[in-house]
């Protein structure tokens, strides 16, 4: 092996993706991607779920993502709509850390990050209020509720998820 070929390895393994869930009813949750592949799904609750692919789910799901290097690529599904940063993703999309994920028109929102160091910190405030920010806005129905949902995830966040 290089030290090309080297580098590019110690960097796919110093490096760890997550996917926070931002919204519905497993707000809160993040995932480590460790897998190649992964395909999103939302059941009926419209609780999201991160899984390998699988004969039986290959018509059952949203979009796929592709680990590509030290990222993942999301690739949407035939029949269903994704947006990244707000804008509606066609065919696919390579993921940058911060990105913010919407699977389908006002369904759950996803955080992509990469943390650099392999090993998943706590958030930092910067992200939290983010987070909570973006969560809030697609959780809240009012106004007012959504700045309960802002106030009450930034609350319970600073005491559980913070650095």
């Amino acid at each position: 092996m290089d030290n090309a070929e080297q580098t590019a390895e110690t960097i796919k393994r110093s490096t760890t993706p997550v996917v926070v869930i931002l919204s519905g009813p497993n707000r809160g949750q993040s995932e480590a991607l460790s897998s190649s592949t992964y395909r999103i799904r939302i059941d009926t609750e419209e609780t999201v779920h991160l899984v390998e692919p699988a004969p039986e789910l290959e018509t059952d799901f949203h979009a796929t993502l592709h680990q590509i290097d030290d990222s993942y690529e999301i690739e949407v599904a035939p029949g269903h709509n994704i947006w990244v940063n707000g804008q509606q993703v066609k065919n696919n999309r390579l993921l940058r850390s911060g990105d913010l994920l919407e699977i389908g028109h006002k369904g759950p929102l996803l955080r992509y990050r990469i943390h650099p160091d392999g090993r998943i910190d706590k958030k930092s405030f910067a992200e939290l209020v983010a987070d909570c920010f973006d969560g809030a806005q697609a959780d809240g129905a009012t106004r007012l509720g959504k700045t309960s949902r802002f106030f009450s995830s930034v609350t319970h966040d600073l005491v559980t998820k913070t650095t």
